[in-house]
């Protein structure tokens, strides 16, 4: 666990959740896997025709667009499935139960920042998917707000996602002071 620096003003941390609540290289993968096995068999083509299609076409999009990175629902799109198809995808599929365990040390972590600052999770999983990984690694109630892909229907790092995150900090921290 890396560990950072808090500087005691501050009133809310926004997560990540995966790569930063967990390190699961084998689940990262997965989650990425699952959903091109899942785009092969519905268009008929080999895993690896289809591995190799969406990452050609990431890597073309970051050299047209100056080495930055699309997600995978982004590049979904140009391949004709929607946002809300991903999310469903993701939310059927996905398993991080079969992947992740309690991590006790990341629990009592979080209880003490809970102590001082708001706690919530921005990811391009859905909310759903997102949950039942908080559960997996047994920090699903110190954290009551998760906003995932089917919030904003966009992936991070968008405007509105972290607009949203702001928001619902403010209204979090009204409802405690009244």
């Amino acid at each position: 666990m890396e560990l950072f620096n808090i500087p005691p003003c501050t009133k809310a941390i926004i997560f990540d959740i995966d790569g930063t609540l967990y390190t699961n290289k084998e689940y990262v993968e997965e989650q990425v896997n699952v959903q091109i096995r899942h785009y092969a068999k519905l268009k008929g083509i080999t895993y690896d025709k289809a591995k190799t299609l969406i990452e050609d076409y990431r890597k073309n999009w970051s050299l047209e667009h100056n080495g930055k990175k699309i997600s995978l629902g982004n590049t979904f799109i140009a391949f004709g499935i929607s946002i809300e198809e991903s999310i469903k995808w993701r939310d059927a599929l996905m398993r991080p139960e079969d992947y992740l365990a309690e991590d006790k040390k990341l629990k009592e972590t979080l209880l003490v920042l809970k102590e001082t600052c708001k706690l919530l999770c921005v990811t391009n999983n859905p909310v759903q998917a997102a949950r039942r990984t908080l559960k997996a690694i047994g920090i699903d109630t110190l954290i009551p707000d998760v906003i995932g892909l089917d919030t904003c229907k966009k992936s991070k790092p968008s405007k509105e996602m972290l607009e949203k995150a702001l928001l619902l900090r403010k209204k979090r921290l009204r409802l405690l002071y009244q």
